[in-house]
């Protein structure tokens, strides 16, 4: 399988080799396009400090921009856009606001040609004051006022005009993060003894410029937004250094995490209110002056709205402030729930009780939640998408129907991390060193460890494999009821009983007859007519009269890959089904028409969230057999993120290559159009799913579609060929045409 460039134990030499054939491809196009030699040493020279700060996908966006650019203007403009690339990357410290900022320079050649070479001259100064989008506005700006006027275009652009500078200082008004950066770290430091570390990310327009939200990554890295805009009461420094130490409390109480499978999104909004609520209050046993800093920075209460926005926003200043005064029941109930057990702060589970107490409370209420436009409040609070992304724990969600004191005290989800989340802050507040120490991080038995492999991927428009681009993260399975497959088994017997009548008239085929046997299954008739006349004519006869059924020597492994995205939520027409139940169906007949023919076979499920966390699932495995576990297994099977299909295929490919048969068939189940959050371009994944699909067929492995989207046969058309798929006009069918497939492709 050495060209599905699976990564993990490969020599140096040849991981570096697919990399030094991408670079030659860039170099490649841009000496199609015509650069000179002086440009193509000066990329060479700044190619890899740029693929240092930002990665190699920063080097695609440079080859792009200067690809488009290059026809518009002269070359000393692009060996100036070239030089100046690197104090860019620098500045920006971010992929995504470097990609905008190339944008920008395209836009800007296109419009106002003459405004780029004075614009680079300033850009330290530009970069230093202004973010990525008010460095958007003010470009347009000039744009708009000065494209017919060249002088003053180019007096704008290179800080000559009182308009320009006019310009710049009220887009620079707003804090910006990268002047900020080490005094939050100071102040951090100051609190906590240690180091967090901390990142920006880019707010690239007008209209995301209120809604931006601090988030904490799964490997507790702080991103804040570049700027904040629009605050309230307070200054962006202060935004910034509650922002700060809100996630650093998420970091040192939050640790565990939460399912959301469960859960409906109004009970998912409060359990992470009551969360954020409770890490703070055991921040500020330890640092009581905090308290000052966020409540300062909670908008104006309207008292007379009772929507959810505006009720979250009272019991969120209702938990933090012990002055504030609020006289809904609502509210009141939440209070007083969550102050009338302080002992309970130190365990999670509080959040879960409480949240879905009072999401039970506003329903009963009917008060309507528009989770799309639900946003965080304050400013300073985090997105909580720390609290529910990993999965290794599931968290038993108690009955929301029953009061609050019945309930009794669940703690068996979170004892691993209750003592020492305790021990923390007896620790800090005790210390009598110099340098303060947090408790140690989670141990290997806490959180089971993922295998991950690296694969490349088709760039279609550079014609090559861009390696190492997808990571394959294998994740553990959930179990589910087993009575939800006890109950497919039951309500699908007669197609069951169908398929074992189907594959009684198949086994047949699959054995063959071998002659010549004294002992055996059945009389050789030729064999006996033989001896018969050799003992008439007084010979010796040969007395293997008998055959034997022997099994065919051809050995074949089948892999079905699930397309676990979200998309297998929605409910198929006509039935009160979705499509994950019946891919789960389809899975459960699978493995009885397979089992029954003997083949070895294997079920796998994929989904993703971009192109470094394509998540995996093996569900059973070539080694097990179709058991309970098993069941248990698909029966937690869930609907979640986009499919990567291109990387899914691939490491499926990894696996079955592995087997000993001398047959091997790939059944993806999927609704044919690959879709990332990372992707824009809709023909990126089609075009690498089909160069998957291609690497697979050469290697030996058959690979076959069934495709469950009506509307995307081209897409599949394209990735497995016009006779590698078929289209599933009825989806209600699938369970019993999936088998039925496999039979014909098993021949």
């Amino acid at each position: 399988m050495a060209n599905i460039g699976l990564v993990t134990g490969a020599s140096p030499n040849r991981l570096i080799e697919p990399v030094n054939q991408y670079e030659s491809a860039v170099h490649g196009e841009l000496t199609h396009a015509g650069l000179s030699k002086t440009s193509l040493g000066l990329f060479r020279d700044a190619e890899p400090d740029l693929i240092s700060l930002l990665g190699q996908q920063s080097v695609v966006y440079l080859t792009a921009t200067i690809i488009n650019i290059y026809p518009k203007t002269s070359a000393s403009v692009v060996d100036l856009i070239i030089t100046s690339s690197l104090q860019a990357a620098r500045t920006l410290g971010n992929p995504h606001a470097y990609k905008s900022y190339l944008s920008l320079l395209e836009e800007l050649v296109m419009l106002a040609p003459r405004g780029l070479r004075p614009m680079l001259a300033k850009q330290d100064v530009l970069l230093e004051r202004m973010t990525i989008a008010g460095l958007q506005r003010w470009v347009r700006n000039g744009i708009a006022r000065y494209s017919r006027d060249f002088a003053r275009l180019a007096q704008y652009f290179a800080l000559e005009s009182t308009a320009s500078w006019h310009a710049l200082n009220l887009e620079s008004g707003n804090t910006l993060f990268i002047h900020e950066r080490r005094r939050i770290a100071l102040y951090l430091r100051a609190l906590w003894g240690r180091e967090f570390k901390l990142q920006q990310f880019p707010v690239l327009t007008d209209a995301n410029e209120g809604l931006a939200r601090s988030f904490v990554d799964e490997h507790h890295v702080i991103h804040l937004p570049d700027t904040y805009a629009g605050v309230s009461s307070r200054s962006s420094r202060d935004v910034y250094r509650a922002a700060a130490v809100h996630a650093v409390a998420h970091i040192i109480y939050s640790r565990q995490t939460f399912l959301r499978r469960k859960i409906n999104p109004m009970q998912n909004t409060l359990i992470g209110l009551i969360e954020d609520a409770r890490v703070e209050a055991l921040v500020m046993r330890d640092f009581p002056g905090l308290r000052n800093l966020w409540r300062d920075l909670y908008p104006p209460t309207n008292f007379l709205n009772t929507d959810f926005l505006s009720l979250a926003r009272r019991l969120t200043r209702a938990l933090l402030d012990p002055d504030y005064v609020d006289n809904n029941g609502w509210v009141k109930k939440g209070r007083k729930l969550f102050f009338e057990q302080p002992h309970s702060w130190d365990d999670p589970q509080i959040s879960i009780r409480l949240g879905l107490l009072l999401a039970n409370d506003m329903g009963q209420m009917r008060v309507k939640f528009n989770a799309p436009a639900y946003l965080v409040e304050p400013s300073y609070r985090d997105d909580n998408r720390m609290l529910w992304e990993r999965q290794e724990v599931e968290v038993p969600l108690p009955d929301p129907t029953q009061p609050e004191q019945n309930r009794g005290d669940s703690k068996q989800t979170f004892t691993r991390n209750i003592d020492t989340t305790r021990q923390r802050a007896t620790d800090i507040t005790d210390a009598s060193t110099e340098t303060l120490q947090l408790p140690a991080p989670p141990t290997p038995d806490d959180f089971p460890v993922k295998s991950v492999f690296h694969y490349p991927e088709w760039d279609y428009r550079m014609g090559m494999e861009r390696p190492n681009v997808a990571s394959v993260i294998e994740q553990p399975c959930p179990a589910g009821e087993l009575s939800t497959i006890t109950e497919i088994e039951d309500s699908t017997q007669a197609v069951l009983s169908r398929l074992k009548r189907i594959n009684q008239a198949v086994r047949p085929n699959l054995l063959y007859r071998q002659k010549k046997h004294e002992e055996g299954d059945d009389l050789d008739l030729e064999a006996v007519i033989r001896a018969a006349t050799d003992i008439r004519q007084q010979r010796t006869p040969d007395m293997r009269i008998n055959s034997r059924y022997i099994r065919n020597a051809q050995q074949v492994s089948v892999l079905l890959l699930l397309d676990l995205s979200q998309s297998t939520n929605q409910h198929v027409p006509n039935t009160d089904k979705t499509v994950l139940d019946l891919t789960r169906e389809t899975a459960v007949l699978f493995a009885g028409a397979v089992t029954d023919l003997g083949d070895d076979f294997a079920i796998h499920g994929f989904s993703s969230n971009g192109r470094h966390q394509v998540e995996y699932y093996r569900l059973q495995d070539f080694s097990e057999s179709f058991d309970d576990h098993i069941k248990q297994r698909l029966a937690g099977m869930t609907g979640k993120l986009s499919t990567r299909l291109g990387a899914a295929t691939r490491h499926a490919g990894h696996y079955l290559a592995q087997q000993p048969g001398s047959r091997k068939i790939l059944l993806i189940i999927s609704d044919g159009e690959p879709a990332d959050i990372d992707v824009t371009d809709a023909n990126y994944l089609v075009h690498d799913a089909a160069h998957a699909v291609r690497q697979l067929r050469r290697s030996g492995l058959d690979c076959f579609g069934l495709n469950l989207n009506i509307h995307t046969e081209a897409q599949s058309a394209q990735i497995f060929g016009k006779r590698g798929y078929r289209m599933l006009d009825d989806i209600s069918r699938l369970p019993e045409i999936l088998p039925a497939i496999y039979l014909r492709l098993r021949r």
